[in-house]
């Protein structure tokens, strides 16, 4: 966590001379590719990828912006496939937004993390966890990413984001393609 808040504090720090460049108004990006997380609860301890989407709609006033979204986890499995668990939920924080070149920006973003996980044992029983089990809990944690993208048009473009979420006992860290309009 203390990475990414420097490497937004890093890009904040940078933005300064071209803040006057910077789209100010409405705006909605998002992430979506291969999440890869990890849980560990009791008994249970496993680590899986699955497809993962995050969208946001938000505010930015030159490099500082707001942003709202939902994040959508897969369904991470256990090595036996037996064990499930779905993750997804609201996310709210601020992303800094450089632009480094007259294509090329960079953006940085964190915040807060209000998620929903479900675990489900669809076979044997475990110590601790017995077959056919459902387990759900909820909370608020934190999620920080970056993102590098290139302007293909003047209000849209692609690149690669990186963002990492804590649910709980739940990791999960997001890799994918990086839209914004």
């Amino acid at each position: 966590m203390k990475k990414f808040l420097a490497l937004a504090l890093l890009t904040a720090a940078f933005s300064a001379p071209s803040f006057a460049a910077e789209h100010e108004g409405w705006v909605y990006n998002g992430l979506t590719g291969m999440g890869y997380g990890s849980v560990d609860v009791g008994s249970v301890s496993f680590s899986d990828n699955a497809f993962t989407s995050n969208s946001n709609i938000g505010y930015r006033w030159g490099v500082v912006g707001v942003e709202l979204g939902y994040t959508t986890v897969g369904n991470f499995k256990s090595d036996s496939g037996e064990i499930h668990a779905d993750t997804g939920g609201w996310n709210l924080g601020v992303n800094v937004n450089n632009d480094i070149s007259d294509k090329w920006s960079m953006q940085g973003r964190a915040g807060v993390f209000g998620w929903d996980v479900e675990l489900k044992n669809q076979g044997a029983a475990l110590p601790g966890f017995p077959a056919d089990a459902k387990f759900s809990n909820s909370g608020t944690d934190f999620y920080a990413g970056v993102s590098i993208d290139y302007a293909w048009k003047q209000k849209a473009s692609v690149g690669l984001g990186y963002t990492y979420y804590r649910a709980g006992d739940v990791d999960f860290s997001l890799w994918g393609m990086h839209s914004e309009y």
